[in-house]
């Protein structure tokens, strides 16, 4: 306890003096790690270690670190004690000690003051208190790496962020329905709305619906508290709405469903049953007809209150369409379209791949074996030029047969291209893609919730470049 004690204050001292030095330049970007410090006239002192109880009591809490927008497909947990302790784990059960030591404060900026920080090398990481949220403007020091502030976009930087994990047992999606009559278009609108609660006391809302066969989206976001039977959401413009969160976690709230509307719409939403399966699927399928191939474009939509609609799509023919309701039991879902006399179907869906026997259309009453794949594995992503990539640009396209194709650039020139199949696995990190050219040669890769990050060749000789691709 000495040593820890001696070597904070050895941090502090100097900390004091990198924040007392002249020749300031105001609240510049901090530099390698290390906190931007405020002008000689706006100087502060360093924080310390909790300034008393109070001082980081009232932040004290378990927090997720979601670093997948920093381009790591990694989450950890910051856990901050009342007495100004913490510590950083890769699990919150029996996970490994990443970072250890107090937190400092002074006024409302705070620091975290780790306890192999020596006089020589000043080993802290400072954050700023926004709601629930630790947001930080330096380096986070995890383990043996680190989390820096993602500056792609110097407009738009991402900072790693510390969301606590409150209100833990109302987290989730919540889905409802909503039927409203345009007699000006004289047609019925229906809006599918999803209000999702996260850590951080994070909300989303998303309402789908469709204006003259157009589908539209419509979203906001902000904060929510709770409190008995009220949430408030305060969307990110400060407007705050209150409503009523009953025992069985219906919520009844009003919010508007679309941009074109300026009343907000009486909704009754209930903790939907399915969100984890959720989305859209799609898939290709090729039937030989003797000396023909029919090939099929399938698309599958689950919705999280457990109903589907399928459409199956082929040149010159009517397009085959279905709906009904699936149930989930393990990998299993168990498919039971509306038409009268249909008998239920068993799909497994592992890996964001749905597995399933469809119909393919109106003329051909069987059903045959489809492999569908989730959206975040489905479509063009692209990588743009930079630093890590070595200013290679890259294009990945992942077809619905199982197909893949990459395409590399350099200063507006193609460098390597290659193509082959794809599918995903599970791995330690998350989700993986495995592809494999045409050649016989294997990458994989990790699919985080907003990337797809991979390394392969970027030219003939086979150099291999790091590539975030993003749709």
């Amino acid at each position: 306890m000495k040593k820890i004690t001696a070597l904070l204050c050895a941090a502090l001292l100097l900390l004091t003096l990198a924040l007392s030095g002249c020749g300031g330049k105001g609240n510049d970007p901090a530099v390698d790690g290390q906190p931007s410090g405020p002008s000689q006239d706006q100087q502060e002192p360093a924080p310390a270690p909790g300034e008393g109880e109070s001082g980081v009591k009232d932040i004290a809490a378990t927090y997720q670190i979601d670093a997948a927008p920093l381009g790591m497909p990694l989450q950890v947990y910051l856990i901050i004690q009342e007495d100004g302790s913490f510590q950083l784990t890769n699990r919150l059960e029996g996970g490994d000690d990443k970072g250890s030591g107090q937190v400092g404060r002074s006024g409302d900026t705070y620091m975290l003051l780790y306890s192999d920080s020596t006089a020589e090398a000043s080993k802290t990481s400072t954050f700023t208190v926004s709601g629930k949220q630790l947001v930080f403007s330096t380096k986070l020091y995890y383990g043996s790496s680190s989390f820096a502030p993602n500056e792609e976009d110097p407009q738009n930087p991402i900072y790693p962020t510390a969301k606590a994990m409150a209100y833990t047992e109302y987290l989730g999606d919540y889905a409802g329905v909503l039927e409203e009559t345009v007699e000006a278009m004289g047609a019925t609108l229906t809006y599918a709305c999803t209000l999702t609660l996260g850590y951080g006391a994070e909300y989303s809302f998303e309402s789908l619906y469709s204006v003259m066969g157009s589908d539209q989206v419509f979203t906001h976001a902000g904060t929510f508290e709770i409190d008995g039977g009220k949430i408030t959401l305060t969307a990110e413009g400060g407007e705050a709405t209150e409503g009523t969160i009953s025992a069985d976690k219906t919520i009844d709230i009003q919010s508007l469903v679309s941009a074109q509307g300026s009343e907000k719409k009486d909704l009754t939403l209930k903790p939907a049953t399915t969100s984890e399966q959720a989305g859209t699927y799609t898939g290709i399928k090729n039937m030989e007809m003797g000396p023909m191939v029919m090939t099929s474009n399938a698309t599958l939509k689950l919705d999280r209150l457990g109903g589907y609609t399928y459409l199956a799509q082929m040149e010159g023919e009517e397009d085959y369409a279905e709906q009904g309701t699936f149930t989930v039991d393990g990998t299993k879902l168990t498919f039971q379209s509306d038409a009268e006399g249909a008998e239920a179907v068993e799909g497994v869906l592992e890996n964001r791949t749905l597995t399933c026997k469809f119909r393919i259309s109106n003329d051909v009453p069987m059903a045959t074996e489809i492999v569908f794949y989730a959206d975040d594995i489905q479509g063009q992503f692209t990588a743009a030029p930079s630093e890590e990539a070595d200013g290679y640009a890259g294009a990945l396209t992942l077809n619905g047969d199982g197909t893949y194709a990459i395409a590399v650039t350099k200063d507006g020139t193609e460098t390597y291209a290659e193509a082959g199949t794809f599918e995903a696995a599970a791995s330690q990190m998350g989700l993986s893609l495995l592809l494999t050219s045409e050649n016989g040669g294997t990458v994989s890769g990790v699919v985080s919730e907003n990337a797809i990050n991979i390394n392969h060749a970027v030219d003939a000789a086979g150099t291999e470049v790091g590539f975030q691709y993003k749709k």
